[in-house]
C-alpha cells in the first residue's frame, strides 16, 4: 500500500502534435536502429566486429521494470528485480555475473527469459540490458531493444498468475520451449514512466519499456518474455553529432488574420550514438519580438521512445530538456507555438527565433528562422470637413458638422485612428451634443468612441481585420450657449492620426452674428425756433402775433459702422400708427423687411432712431437699446418678409413757445428726415416721400398763461 502511494503513478496522454521515430501504439518494430541507416564507417566497424569470436570474461545485468521480475538466462534464475521510483533514493538493480552465471552463456542460441508481474496498480511493463564483455576486449549485447522478442501475458488479475503451459516437456524460461500462438512481439507502451530506466549499451539509446498494451492505467497480472541473442561483439557507439534545423509556420504575414498564433518546428537529428541518459537541451528564445509573444504548448510529456521530454521558461524563452537523453542514429520534430495573448501584432516587424541546442561539453548548435509580420501597403488618408450652418451662429445656434474620412491605400486594420476636433479657436461657450459612440460603422472598423472635454473632441476609431478601406463619416453636433456672440470669424480644425501615416488636416470656416460698432459723425443740420411776440389790450378780445426767428443749432447724426456681406433682394419700407400727432400721443412705428432672394437670410440686423421729442416704451422681437438706437437680428425665410416695430409718447417741447417736434430714423444706413411742424396752420413731416401733417391743438391752458402745443 506505501508503494502504491509513493509511485504516484497514472495514465498520462503522449505531448499534443509530435511526431516521433516510431509508430505510437502499435507493434515494437524489428528493431529501432533498422530504421536508420548508419554512416558507412560504422558499417564497415560493426562488419568487422560480427566475424569475430567472443569468450565471455564478465557480464553486467540491469533491469528497470514495474513492477517486480524475475529474470532467467536458458533455463537458470539468475535474479529477482523490483520497481525504482523516480522520487527514490535508488537506482535500478544491476548484477554481475558469477562464474557459475557465466558458464551458462553460449555462442548461440542464448535465451533471456523475464517475467513481469503487477504486484501495485497502475502500469505494467520490462526492460533489461545484458553487457558481456569479451576476452579480446570487445563487447556482446542483448537489451530489450533487441528485434526477434516474443511476450506471453495474462491480464485476467488471478493471483497467483498462472505460469505458461509446458510445451514439449520444457518451461517457458528453458530454449528449448516451443512457443505456441499465444506468444506475440510486445508492445512499446507509451505516456509517463514513474520508474527509473536504463539504457542499451549498444547504442546508448533508452531502452524501451515493453508490455501487451501501449497504454493503461489500471494494469494487473504478468507477462513474460523470451528474447533469443548470440555472443556477437558489437562496436563501441561514437559520439553524438547533432544537428538543429528550425522552421515556422506562419513565418509571413504573421497577423493577418487571428488568432495570433505561430507554430516553430525543431528538427533535431543525431547521426552519432546515442547520449546513455544525458540530457539534451535546447534554448529558444524571441527576445528581439516587439510583441508579447509567449510559449503556448506542449508542457511536460513522454515519448515512447525518447523519454520525458520536459519545458520550462517565461516571457520570450523557453528551455527544452530531453530529460531521458537522446538515442542514436535518430531524428525528432519538436513542434511548440508560441501566441499573443492580446493586442495585435505590430505592422512591418521583423524578428528571429533562435534555437540553441547543448550535450555535455560538445559545441553548441544553433538554428535560427526570421518570422516577418503582416506588412500592408500603407494607407493613404484623406479629411474633409463641412458644417451647417456656417454664418449667422448666435445663442442657441445648434450646428452639424461631418468629418468624412476616405483611405485610398492599404487597409488599416491594426490598433486605432484618432481623430481630434479643435474649436479653441472660437471663445464663445459651446455644449457637445453627441454622437458619443458608433458601433461597426462600415467593414474595417468595429466603433467610434467619443469624449469630449472644453472646446476638443476626441474620436478614437477602433480597426478591425482585413481593415479599413473606402470611406466612413463622422458626425459631430453642437450648440452654442453665449448670450451674446464673442467671435465674428473663427474656424473649426479637424485632425487625422493613424501610426506613422501623415497627419491629416481639414477646417471648416465659421461666422457668428455679430454686434456693429458706432462712431459719432457730427453734421450740420437746420432747426427753426420761433420766437413769438405778443401784445395784449384790455380788451373783450384778444389777438397773437407771431414772429418767427431762425437760428441753427449742430445736431450730431449717429451712424453705425459694420462689416457685413452684401445680400441682394433685400426691400425695407416704414409706417406709423398715427397720421397726426400732438403732445402726449402714442406712436408705433413699424419696419417691415422682405426677402426676395430666394433664399433664407440668417442674422440679418435692422436699426432706427428714437425720436428726440418722444419717450421710448417699447419694441417686439427681441430688439436691443444702445442709447437712441434700436437694433433687432432676425432671419427671414424665402420669398417672404418680417415686421419689427417700437412704440412710445412724444413728450416734449422747447418752451411755452416754442416747438421741436425734429426727430431722425436710422435703418440699414439709410437716413430720413422727419422735419417740422408749423403753428396753427398745420405743417409737413417727410418719411418716404409721403406728408405726414402736423396739427396744434387747443389744451385749454388756464387763464392768464399762454397756450401750450
Amino acid at each position: 500500500m506505501v508503494k502504491k502511494m509513493l509511485k504516484r503513478k497514472k495514465a498520462e496522454e503522449a505531448g499534443p502534435e509530435i511526431k516521433a521515430a516510431a509508430n505510437l501504439g502499435q507493434k515494437r518494430p524489428a528493431g529501432f536502429l533498422s530504421k536508420f541507416f548508419p554512416a558507412l564507417i560504422l558499417f564497415l566497424l560493426q562488419f568487422s566486429a560480427l566475424n569475430a569470436v567472443c569468450t565471455p570474461q564478465s557480464a553486467t545485468l540491469c533491469a528497470a521494470v514495474d513492477d517486480i521480475a524475475q529474470i532467467y538466462l536458458n533455463g537458470t534464475l539468475l535474479d529477482t528485480f523490483t520497481y525504482c521510483d523516480v522520487g527514490w533514493a535508488c537506482q535500478p538493480k544491476c548484477i554481475y555475473f558469477t562464474p557459475a552465471q557465466l558458464a551458462l552463456l553460449l555462442p548461440t542460441g542464448n535465451i533471456l527469459a523475464t517475467y513481469v508481474q503487477n504486484t501495485s496498480c497502475c502500469e505494467l511493463w520490462g526492460s533489461w540490458s545484458l553487457d558481456i564483455g569479451c576476452s579480446d576486449g570487445t563487447t556482446a549485447i542483448s537489451s530489450s531493444n533487441d528485434a526477434g522478442l516474443e511476450m506471453l501475458s495474462d491480464t485476467t488479475c488471478v493471483s497467483p498468475n498462472p505460469s505458461p503451459t509446458p510445451s514439449g516437456g520444457y518451461q517457458w524460461y528453458q530454449p528449448p520451449y516451443v512457443l505456441n500462438g499465444a506468444w506475440i512481439p510486445p508492445v512499446i507502451m507509451t505516456g509517463h514512466k514513474y520508474g527509473k530506466r536504463i539504457y542499451d549499451p549498444a547504442t546508448g539509446n533508452l531502452c524501451e519499456s515493453l508490455s501487451y498494451a501501449a497504454t493503461m492505467s489500471t494494469a494487473c497480472g504478468a507477462i513474460w518474455f523470451r528474447a533469443p541473442f548470440t555472443l556477437t561483439p558489437v562496436v563501441t557507439p561514437i559520439p553524438p553529432a547533432f544537428t538543429i534545423t528550425k522552421s515556422a509556420n506562419l513565418s509571413t504575414n504573421v497577423g493577418l488574420n487571428a488568432p495570433w498564433l505561430v507554430t516553430f518546428t525543431l528538427h533535431i537529428c543525431n547521426a552519432g550514438g546515442g547520449t546513455f541518459g544525458n540530457p539534451v537541451v535546447i534554448q529558444d528564445q524571441w527576445n528581439d519580438a516587439v510583441d508579447g509573444w509567449s510559449y503556448n504548448w506542449p508542457y511536460e510529456y513522454t515519448d515512447p521512445i525518447f523519454g520525458d521530454i520536459q519545458y520550462s521558461g517565461s516571457g520570450k524563452t523557453a528551455t527544452i530538456t530531453f530529460s531521458n537523453g537522446f538515442n542514436a542514429n535518430s531524428c525528432y520534430d519538436y513542434v511548440f507555438s508560441v501566441t499573443m495573448y492580446s493586442g495585435q501584432p505590430t505592422y512591418c516587424v521583423n524578428w528571429d527565433n533562435v534555437a540553441d541546442l547543448s550535450y555535455l561539453a560538445q559545441p553548441t548548435v544553433q538554428s535560427t528562422v526570421t518570422v516577418h509580420d503582416e506588412c500592408p501597403p500603407p494607407p493613404v488618408l484623406t479629411l474633409v470637413k463641412s458644417a451647417n450652418p456656417t454664418t449667422g451662429i448666435q445663442n442657441g445656434t445648434a450646428v452639424s458638422y461631418n468629418m468624412h474620412i476616405c483611405n485610398t491605400g492599404g487597409g488599416a486594420w491594426n490598433g486605432t485612428m484618432t481623430l481630434v476636433d479643435d474649436w479653441t479657436n472660437n471663445t464663445d461657450n459651446w455644449q457637445y451634443d453627441g454622437p458619443y459612440y458608433i458601433g461597426n460603422p462600415v467593414t474595417g472598423i468595429s466603433g467610434i468612441s467619443a469624449s469630449n472635454s472644453g472646446h476638443t473632441t476626441t474620436y478614437t476609431i477602433t480597426l478591425a481585420p482585413p481593415g479599413f478601406t473606402g470611406c466612413v463619416d463622422v458626425p459631430m453636433n453642437m450648440h452654442m450657449t453665449t448670450q451674446n456672440p464673442n467671435n465674428c470669424a473663427w474656424y473649426n480644425k479637424a485632425s487625422l492620426t493613424y501610426l506613422a501615416s501623415p497627419v491629416v488636416v481639414s477646417t471648416v470656416n465659421m461666422n457668428d452674428l455679430c454686434t456693429p460698432t458706432f462712431t459719432v459723425t457730427p453734421t450740420l443740420t437746420q432747426t427753426f425756433t420761433r420766437s413769438p411776440t405778443s401784445s395784449i389790450t384790455q380788451t373783450s378780445t384778444s389777438t397773437w402775433t407771431l414772429t418767427p426767428t431762425m437760428t441753427y443749432t449742430n445736431t450730431p447724426i449717429f451712424t453705425p459702422t459694420l462689416t457685413s456681406t452684401q445680400i441682394t433682394g433685400i426691400t425695407l419700407s416704414k409706417t406709423e400708427s398715427e397720421s397726426t400727432a400732438v403732445f402726449g400721443d402714442t406712436v408705433t412705428y413699424c419696419i417691415t423687411v422682405s426677402n426676395g432672394s430666394g433664399s433664407p437670410v440668417v442674422g440679418f440686423h435692422v436699426w432706427d432712431t428714437i425720436p428726440s421729442v418722444y419717450t421710448y416704451q417699447g419694441c417686439d422681437n427681441s430688439c436691443t437699446q444702445a442709447g437712441s438706437l434700436l437694433l433687432w437680428t432676425i432671419t427671414i425665410p424665402a420669398n417672404s418678409y418680417v415686421t419689427v416695430c417700437f412704440w412710445g409718447k412724444i413728450t416734449s417741447y422747447t418752451d411755452d413757445n416754442e416747438w421741436n417736434h425734429e426727430f431722425l430714423a436710422l435703418l440699414d444706413q439709410k437716413n430720413y428726415l422727419y422735419g417740422t411742424g408749423p403753428g396753427s396752420g398745420g405743417g409737413k413731416a417727410y418719411f418716404e416721400g409721403t406728408e405726414l401733417p402736423w396739427v396744434m391743438r387747443d389744451n385749454g391752458w388756464p387763464a392768464g398763461e399762454g397756450g401750450r402745443l
